[in-house]
């Protein structure tokens, strides 16, 4: 009887043992799973640009129209910069306090350096290795709409291939029409970095390669904050900021393919190995969640500074830039764009407020 019951004893504790396990991967587990199902969502919504040609052959004024363009990248912004500030930062600092550094901000020297790196491959690498007339994205000072190599590059990317031409149809996979001027895309400062790039054969490849180098590390770095999430709500926070814009930076990319005169399959190709950059970030997050808190600091840092650059100074300070309003009222237009802008603030905050509960 003795025997008995203390065997009955450890079965009823085991069980209640492996229940409890059970119960604390289960939201791991599920976890792990929302990352990869926003990864093939991600993945999916990479290959949009394939539609491109078909868009601006269509009648849609939607897809034609640079307003829907700016008010979709100023949601993303205020989602990148809010997501930076509010999430990515915090976590850097909370796996430095975990350190016990504490007589040197070292998470936020990585989120500078985060910040800086971004800057110069957008900023300073990028103009210099793509062969255009004039500077990359400005004109007499001036900043422009169309700079930088991410969403904000949808702002120009559909209307100059949907300009029409002088016959009236629609000119796809042509530059601007010299007697068009600058304003037919609603932006009035001259885009000549994105917009006609002289060059011809294999020379004409370099800035579609140049722009899809830069966002596929934009893509690894956003798949990073995904995978290195530990919660659902976390989770979501990271996937709704990659979902409102990755279709932008897929047009854009696809764009610049056909003016490279870039055939639909080698468009495909390239926009395949885009979306795969989704699935290696969310990879290499997951591999390295709960790691060394080294690691997650230095990343957490990283990918906290990329999203501030590119939230606050790319996608924000583009749209509002002088020069880049729509053909509406200016300052109705602005009053449009900073409420798009809040929207995507609040809705990651709002997500937050899932998250620290």
């Amino acid at each position: 009887m003795d025997i008995a019951l203390a065997a009955s004893v450890v079965g009823r504790r085991l069980l209640h043992g492996g229940e409890e396990h059970g119960d604390a991967d289960e939201p791991h587990e599920s976890t792990h799973t929302l990352k990869w199902v926003f990864a093939a969502v991600i993945f999916l919504e990479s290959l949009l640009g394939i539609l491109l040609p078909f868009l601006l052959k269509s009648r849609l004024r939607l897809f034609q129209s640079p307003k829907f363009l700016s008010i979709i990248n100023c949601f993303a912004g205020g989602v990148f910069l809010t997501f930076g500030f509010m999430h990515l930062l915090p976590d850097a600092a909370e796996d430095a306090e975990d350190l016990e550094i504490e007589n040197y901000p070292t998470a936020y020297l990585f989120a500078t350096v985060g910040f800086f790196l971004v800057f110069f491959v957008q900023k300073v690498l990028t103009p210099l290795l793509v062969p255009t007339e004039g500077d990359f994205g400005s004109q007499q000072g001036r900043s422009c709409c169309t700079t930088g190599a991410t969403a904000i590059l949808g702002n120009a990317t559909l209307a100059p291939q949907g300009v029409p031409a002088k016959d009236g149809k629609m000119s796809i996979g042509k530059p601007f029409d010299e007697e068009a001027g600058p304003g037919m895309n609603g932006c009035s400062c001259d885009n000549t970095a994105v917009q006609r790039p002289r060059a011809s054969g294999a020379l004409a490849w370099i800035a579609p390669i140049i722009l899809f180098l830069g966002l596929c590390v934009h893509s690894v770095f956003e798949g990073l904050a995904v995978g290195l999430q530990t919660t659902n709500a976390a989770v979501v926070t990271a996937g709704v900021a990659m979902v409102t814009h990755k279709w932008v930076e897929s047009i854009a990319l696809s764009s610049m393919c056909i003016r490279a005169r870039a055939k639909a399959w080698q468009i495909l190709l390239v926009l395949l190995a885009f979306g795969v950059m989704a699935f290696v970030g969310v990879a290499i997050g997951v591999a390295v969640t709960d790691s060394s808190p080294w690691t997650e600091m230095v990343l957490f840092g990283l990918i906290s500074g990329g999203f501030i650059y590119i939230g606050g100074y790319e996608i924000i300070h583009g749209e509002f830039s002088p020069g880049c309003s729509s053909r509406i009222s200016s300052r109705m237009w602005r009053v449009v764009q900073f409420t798009a802008m809040f929207l995507g603030a609040l809705l990651v905050a709002l997500l937050q407020l899932v998250h620290g509960s």
